[in-house]
């Protein structure tokens, strides 16, 4: 399953997913929505920067099956995250995990 680029780009009424199908995240997926979790064991790539941009609700972002594919961070401007779990043999940058505050 893909989700598109921008599929729920300022999306209000999203608050969390769960889903094992999604195998590809396109740039832009879920910035500025109101999404609280996201949690995906599936294999899958991020193809896009920023995927999590200005989505200041997100506390919780599991994925760890997951790589990047961009050399552009996939979280931004995700001031409230807490929990953060991402493949651990992924090539993710440092300036991949963006965390600073929304004005």
């Amino acid at each position: 399953t893909v989700i598109s680029p921008y599929a729920f780009y300022s999306k209000k009424s999203l608050q969390k997913i769960n889903t094992p199908n999604v195998t590809t995240i396109g740039s832009g997926a879920f910035s500025y929505c109101s999404i609280r979790e996201f949690v995906c064991f599936q294999h899958g790539v991020f193809t896009g920067a920023p995927v999590f941009n200005g989505v200041s609700n997100i506390k919780k972002l599991i994925v760890p099956f997951f790589n990047t594919l961009s050399s552009y961070q996939f979280i931004a401007n995700c001031s409230r995250l807490e929990i953060v779990d991402v493949n651990s043999g992924a090539v993710i940058k440092t300036y991949q995990l963006t965390f600073f505050p929304m004005d």
